[in-house]
């Protein structure tokens, strides 16, 4: 259930001295926590307002599907499960007819019964998505130019629900390794772990997760995330901190808590710009 306006466009420039100059201008849309949700027959709706965005390029953050594991069912996974893996595939084939799209993994895809994970790796692997599990994809343009793009998994046990865990530096180095000098997008479903993003020097965090916090209240932003703890700090929006900037994304769907109030679905368009300005808009 969605109280308030329907699915839009968040839009953000973010700006780098560090950005190559071909790369100024350059626009991509990030989805994140779609959920299998459908705007439209076969996503039209969405479909509709990714083209009008004229992006250079789709990044997906996480969470286009249910994940989990169900003894009760005899494959082992829920009907869902595999509904929104069919609804997620139907929506990147069209989208790769027009564009790369780059897909990182958020804990549902982490949490699909392994068949289920088995058939979606496969079935993007035909559709040439660049799927990021700890890895990176390198974007290149004219004069051979190029940003470096991450997806990191964080696994299950960064995902906890009525307790704080910790994401060391270490542990992101150990799953992507150092990060270089040249301008780098990191994809990471959980904003939480800012800091440590922060310290590894990613110059973009694109993440998501919290749903916007389910409900939104005016200066105060979310109000519960995933892990059941109130007025998370990173619930939607752009944050900076030590010279690192992240997006938050409140996501296209619902999950868990199958409610936003004050809070509308959102894909999000992102303009990098060449310049010192360090803040989004």
């Amino acid at each position: 259930m969605v109280l308030g306006k329907g699915l839009y466009i968040k839009k953000y420039q973010v700006y780098s001295p560090k950005l190559p100059l071909s790369f100024d201008g350059f626009r991509f849309i990030f989805i994140s926590d779609l959920h299998g949700k459908k705007y439209g027959k076969n996503n039209q709706k969405l479909l509709e307002m990714i083209y009008k965005a004229k992006p250079d390029c789709i990044l997906i953050g996480g969470d286009m599907v249910v994940g989990g594991i169900s003894r009760r069912c005899k494959e082992g996974y829920r009907p869902l499960s595999k509904e929104t893996v069919n609804t997620s595939i139907d929506l990147i084939a069209e989208l790769t007819s027009k564009y790369t799209v780059i897909h990182a993994l958020g804990n549902h895809e982490e949490k699909l019964h392994p068949a289920l994970w088995d058939e979606y790796k496969s079935k993007l692997k035909e559709l040439n998505v660049k799927l990021l599990d700890n890895e990176k994809f390198s974007f290149h343009r004219e004069n051979d130019d190029y940003i470096d793009i991450y997806g990191l998994s964080l696994g299950e046990e960064n995902y906890p629900k009525f307790r704080r865990s910790k994401l060391s530096l270490d542990s992101v180095e150990e799953k992507l390794g150092a990060k270089g000098d040249n301008y780098t997008i990191l994809m990471a479903h959980s904003p939480l772990y800012f800091e440590t993003y922060s310290k590894w020097k990613a110059d973009l965090t694109l993440s998501g997760h919290l749903h916007g916090g389910i409900m939104r209240l005016p200066l105060v932003g979310g109000v519960i995330g995933p892990d059941f703890f109130i007025f998370p700090k990173y619930s939607g929006g752009f944050y900076s901190e030590n010279g690192s900037n992240m997006i938050v994304s409140c996501g296209a769907g619902t999950h868990t808590i199958n409610l936003r109030v004050f809070n509308p679905p959102e894909i999000t368009l992102v303009e990098l710009k060449f310049g010192e300005k360090l803040h989004g808009n």
